[in-house]
């Protein structure tokens, strides 16, 4: 059993204050251990974003706890825990064209982590590793003399791949990386992200609403559903806990979900996009609800 990395105790978020406020996350509790990617998915304004952004101190949370290498970081931190952070959790952002600066060249937007987790190297050794970032996500280290807008989507979004993997982080939240890609591209970025992960030991939090694309890379998927966690599922021979129940707009989602990507074939069967509430979904596909459990 791998040691656990990130742990989140009934975590609660609220966006406003007062007889405005809003509660986008209610009680979510989860594990992901080192080395796994970790699903969580949700359809859009679930709160599986707020999360993300909630583990990275982005947002602040408003009760429970998050636990990374059992010390809390949600809250008040120290100087040293927060710089720690910054160098070992990253983030990749869902639109690779409004997360990067336009006015900025790629050895800037991919080399500017280093300047605060490694002021201690030269200009030189900076350039060297904006070069090797490149070379990593597949692009030519003579594109960091270029602009964003040169570039498409897919090179964009590696782009911002290279940004998270420069300062060589632990635990990366993917917040919905190909959503914003062509179908043609997607697939070349999540065996990208896979790789690196063989070759790193990279640990995954993965977003997305997409059940195909969650089959093909997570070891655990957990669904969220209006701000309320409801369970992961561990998939067979991953060595991680069993699964719990799943959501029954997922299960039935997941039950109609096409191939997965990059597997030579065309998406097949029903998507979930009229699955709008869980408990309609049903009626909607014209079946009964799929039986509960793990995620294969």
């Amino acid at each position: 059993m791998a040691e656990p990395l990130l742990e989140v105790k009934n975590l609660q978020v609220t966006y406003g204050s007062g007889r405005k406020a809003y509660s986008a996350v209610q009680n979510a509790s989860f594990t992901i251990y080192k080395g796994e990617t970790f699903g969580l998915v949700g359809e859009s304004g679930s709160g599986k974003t707020t999360i993300g952004r909630a583990i990275l101190r982005i947002l602040p949370t408003t009760g429970g706890e998050i636990l990374y290498k059992g010390q809390r970081i949600n809250g008040k931190i120290s100087r040293a825990l927060d710089k720690q952070l910054t160098r070992e959790i990253q983030m990749i952002f869902q639109d690779p064209q409004s997360s990067l600066n336009e006015r900025a060249k790629v050895s800037y937007i991919v080399g500017e982590g280093l300047q605060n987790v490694r002021p201690e190297l030269t200009a030189a050794q900076r350039e060297e590793k904006v070069r090797q970032a490149l070379l990593d996500v597949g692009l030519l280290p003579e594109f960091a003399s270029r602009f964003p807008h040169e570039f498409s989507g897919g090179q964009r979004q590696r782009i911002g791949i290279a940004r998270a993997l420069i300062v060589e982080p632990e635990f990366i939240v993917a917040d919905e990386p190909i959503s914003a890609l062509d179908m043609s591209i997607r697939a070349q970025v999540l065996n990208l992200l896979r790789q690196l992960q063989k070759q790193r030991g990279i640990t995954y939090l993965f977003i997305a609403h997409d059940l195909s694309v969650m089959r093909y890379i997570s070891d655990r998927i957990a669904v969220i559903h209006k701000g309320q966690y409801s369970g992961a599922g561990g998939r067979r021979g991953t060595g991680h806990p069993p699964a719990a129940p799943l959501h029954p707009q997922p299960a039935v989602c997941h039950s109609h979900a096409g191939p997965a990507p990059g597997a030579g074939e065309k998406a097949a069967g029903l998507r979930p996009r009229h699955a709008r509430l869980h408990r309609r979904a049903p009626r909607v596909a014209g079946i009964a609800p799929a039986p509960l459990g793990a995620v294969q």
